[in-house]
């Protein structure tokens, strides 16, 4: 623990901290002040050390780490346990596995993903250093529509995004996060529930973000509907920050799940790109044209189709796509 300590102290501080001062309140040798500050500095921390004056931080590597996300979080029950991996198959994965030891509200982050998923099978680019991908597992006693969950997730992604960078995004329904009209996140959300009794045993979001890819770093099939959030704004964003960001977004969601629906309600009508759009419903392969009328209580899409016969589409059970590029 010297070195996530070390760095502690030394982020707390704008001026140089002398090793004396950092073995004294940490309780340790100055050799193992120096350790950890030479550990620091092999993982991209840029540490200026002065002969008699100490160390003074520089600056940070964009890492998702314990080290760096642990100090910003300021949460009641999501993000009070967090597992960190530097790369993993499936962050959704690894808590449906272990969800029976795992507690309430413990975060799954990984650096990378081999097998990163999305909705309907679909495969999520996981690349290592320029994402967050990250699940959360929650265990509710009940949950009336697990795709109002999906579409209050979407607004806490929003809230965070626009809090770190100043730009806030889009939501193209019900569950993709749009910047110039590219898809920058995704979001699945997946339930098991016991068979006998009907009882949840858990309830797992899992998110992925495209934060500083640039566009020659997605695949030729994607150039035309991935992007990132760095293209979307036009720099690099801190993703530590974001994470830490986005984990408070949904503690305060996981706290108003009951209670405090109609704000992100009224949140997600405003962010929804599809309304009042010509869209494609998806029920066949060539899709049936219709008009994206509103969003209603249960975050359902209301559409009307040529015909004059309107439908609440829920998520699930049609893929959306726009006629007019991917949103």
């Amino acid at each position: 623990m010297t070195k996530n300590e070390v760095l502690q102290l030394l982020s707390n501080n704008n001026e140089y901290v002398s090793g004396e001062y950092i073995s004294k309140q940490l309780g340790v040798s100055r050799v193992s002040v120096n350790k950890a500050v030479s550990a620091l500095k092999r993982e991209g921390y840029v540490i200026d050390s002065v002969t008699n004056k100490g160390y003074m931080l520089l600056s940070k590597p964009d890492r998702i780490s314990e080290m760096e996300i642990k100090p910003l979080l300021k949460t009641k029950t999501i993000g009070k346990d967090v597992l960190y991996f530097d790369t993993i198959d499936s962050t959704n994965n690894y808590i449906k596995n272990n969800y029976d030891r795992l507690s309430d509200g413990t975060v799954v982050i990984s650096d990378s993903q081999t097998k990163g998923r999305g909705r309907l099978g679909r495969s999520f680019v996981s690349d290592k250093g320029v994402g967050i991908y990250l699940s959360v597992l929650i265990k509710p006693e009940i949950i009336d529509h697990i795709s109002s969950l999906t579409a209050m997730t979407a607004v806490c992604l929003c809230n965070a995004i626009e809090e770190v960078t100043g730009v806030r995004p889009s939501i193209k329904w019900t569950n993709d996060i749009i910047m110039n009209n590219k898809k920058v996140c995704g979001i699945l959300t997946e339930m098991g529930v016991e068979g006998e009794t009907g009882k949840i045993q858990y309830v797992v979001i899992g998110i992925g973000i495209n934060v500083n890819q640039n566009e020659e770093d997605f695949p030729k099939e994607l150039k035309d509907i991935a992007g990132s959030i760095k293209m979307g704004c036009g720099k690099n964003t801190n993703r530590a920050s974001l994470c830490a960001c986005l984990l408070k977004e949904l503690d305060t969601m996981y706290s108003d799940l009951y209670s405090n629906q109609r704000l992100y309600l009224d949140k997600y009508k405003n962010d929804c790109l599809n309304i009042g759009k010509r869209i494609l419903v998806m029920k066949t392969k060539e899709g049936i044209e219709a008009q994206a009328l509103g969003i209603n209580e249960d975050f359902s899409l209301l559409v009307k189709y040529s015909d004059g016969i309107t439908e609440s589409i829920k998520s699930g059970e049609v893929s959306i796509r726009g006629l007019m590029g991917y949103s």
